[in-house]
Parts: structure tokens; sequence; C-alpha cells
């Protein structure tokens, strides 16, 4: 029986994580330098299993930084191809 979500990952094969494109007004893109070598990529992190995308990539409390409340984001599901209302 799994009980455990680190069992989950290593039956699964996965770990459950999201990854967010977000451009500023002048349409750029922004990255982020990972600490695991030092590779770009888009803005990022692994989640709880069972965790929305938006709290997942948003925590309570903790907007990236230059990002305010009232920016408008859409988040989609590249898995389940839905898209959620817009989350401000």
């Amino acid at each position: 029986m799994i009980t455990l979500e680190r069992d989950y990952e290593r039956a699964l094969g996965i770990r459950p994580s999201v990854s967010a494109v977000i451009f500023d007004r002048r349409g750029r893109l922004l990255l982020q330098q990972r600490s695991d070598g030092g590779q770009w990529g888009l803005p990022g992190c692994s989640m709880e299993i069972g965790e929305s995308l938006a709290l997942g990539f948003f925590p309570p409390g903790r907007l990236p930084r230059g990002l305010l409340s009232n920016h408008r984001i859409r988040i989609r599901d590249a898995c389940a191809r839905r898209v959620a209302p817009f989350v401000r």
C-alpha cells in the first residue's frame, strides 16, 4: 500500500511540479537561474500531491518580487488541458 508522498514519487517515477510563463508589459519572458546546475529555465517549484496549481506556485504570502496583487494571472493545467479563471 502506498502511504507517503515519496512512495508515490517512487512508484510513478514523477514528482508533481509547476512552472510559469511570465511576460512583462514589454513582452520579455521571465527566466530564473536554477540553483541545481545554474541552468536557466521557467520559474517553478515542486508541489504537494493534491495541491492546487495556484497555491503550488504562489503560496500565501509568497508572491514573487515585482509581481503585484493587481496583476492578472491565468493558470493552465497542461495535463488536464483546462484553463482556470484568472487569479488576482
